[in-house]
């Protein structure tokens, strides 16, 4: 469940969406805020992105992919899993009167739950696998060399790139309904992609081995805590033997190759009818979602999130919120009328500070000279001063 909230966010996001009318396509992340507040007992232990070994809370944000703006938010405790608030995201923006809409997710939130309760409640959505299920290790398997045939080939952004028609069947646990459920995709293979994949993952291997091979542990450490220290997800990629005080490592052959096969290729799962351009420019449209959280945790300053109160907590993030969505749609008329290639949102905001009101003696506001700088950017974004 959602940290208790006031009613004033959720009724200003529902007047909010419907003075906007969301888009169909309706980008869907989570993040986490870290705290080291002794005081907050919403805080908890889960699954920290910011990787700080902080307890935290978990943030869910919607964001409107053509107008570029977040659309609603909700808080849970840190331990809550994605599924879960993914479940309450789709009643919410349901009871909003949002009924038609497309989720688009990372893959992050693959998994068979994710699926079963997208199809279970009839909603749109793009999503990449993951090779965690064997039903989609399988069929990764069988598309991999077939994707780079000649009759999947298309051009993107002025590359090649080949797009293979899938169908996953899968077994869901659906309470009406057949179990056996199809579920519609694209295996991509991109051969840019894939060599830009294989140069990272060879430099980072190869520095791996390199560490490890000049580390000199001290002798109560375990050798293959250090191993895990140093090589981190590479790890599975080396064997090694701790001898006399230093390590002797060689590649796992096997493990390298089953990973180089997998480079450059990615499948994209979807329902309704989508073509495999539009399903692909909408999910790196997703991007939008990212942007948000760095404007949040970064120019916004959400972090260190230190509050002696969760209503303290909860009225500070509804300002945040307000604070993105007047950012965001910022920028984006700043990029529209150009004002982008020449200001940042500090320095555009700056410049208007120079704008100044004077209250004389009998109360009669005046008004301080305009720069041109000044009258540039009233007039690129529609106002008055």
């Amino acid at each position: 469940s959602t940290i208790g909230q006031s009613n004033i966010p959720e009724k200003f996001m529902e007047r909010f969406a419907a003075h906007i009318e969301p888009n169909e396509t309706l980008l869907y992340d989570i993040t986490s805020l870290s705290s080291s507040s002794k005081l907050l007992e919403c805080l908890e232990y889960g699954y920290n992105r910011d990787n700080n070994g902080l307890p935290q809370i978990n943030l869910s944000l919607v964001v409107d992919k053509e107008k570029g703006i977040p659309v609603r938010y909700d808080i849970y405790p840190g331990s809550i899993a994605d599924i879960s608030t993914l479940k309450n995201t789709i009643i919410r923006l349901k009871d909003a009167g949002s009924e038609q809409f497309r989720l688009v997710m990372d893959r992050g939130f693959f998994s068979q739950s994710t699926l079963a309760e997208l199809i279970r409640e009839k909603i749109p959505f793009i999503i990449p696998a993951t090779i965690q299920l064997t039903s989609v290790k399988e069929l990764m398997s069988k598309a991999q060399n077939k994707v780079k045939q000649a009759e999947y080939l298309q051009k993107h952004e002025k590359g090649p790139i080949f797009a293979m028609p899938v169908m996953l069947e899968h077994e869901f646990d659906l309470e009406n309904g057949p179990r056996i459920r199809n579920v519609k995709g694209y295996c991509f293979y991109d051969p840019k992609r894939e060599q830009d994949e294989r140069d990272s993952f060879y430099q980072q291997l190869y520095n791996s081995m390199e560490k490890l091979k000049q580390c000199r542990p001290q002798n109560w450490r375990k050798p293959e805590t250090v191993v895990q220290e140093i090589a981190k997800k590479y790890a599975r990629y080396l064997n090694w033997k701790f001898i006399d005080g230093h390590f002797e490592v060689s590649i796992k052959q096997k493990a390298v190759t089953q990973r180089l096969n997998r480079m450059g290729r990615f499948i994209l799962f979807y329902s309704g009818e989508m073509d495999w351009l539009s399903c692909l420019t909408t999910y790196r449209q997703r991007d939008a979602v990212e942007k948000c959280f760095l404007r949040m945790k970064n120019d916004l300053e959400t972090l260190p999130l230190n509050a002696r109160r969760e209503d303290s907590v909860k009225g500070y993030l509804f300002m945040v919120f307000i604070a993105l969505i007047i950012r965001m749609r910022l920028q984006m008329h700043m990029k529209m009328s150009g004002l982008a290639k020449h200001y940042s949102v500090e320095k555009l905001l700056l410049e208007l500070e120079k704008i100044k009101l004077f209250e004389l003696s009998r109360g009669e506001i005046m008004q301080s000279e305009v720069s041109k700088k000044n009258r540039e950017i009233l007039e690129a974004l529609n106002l008055c001063a």
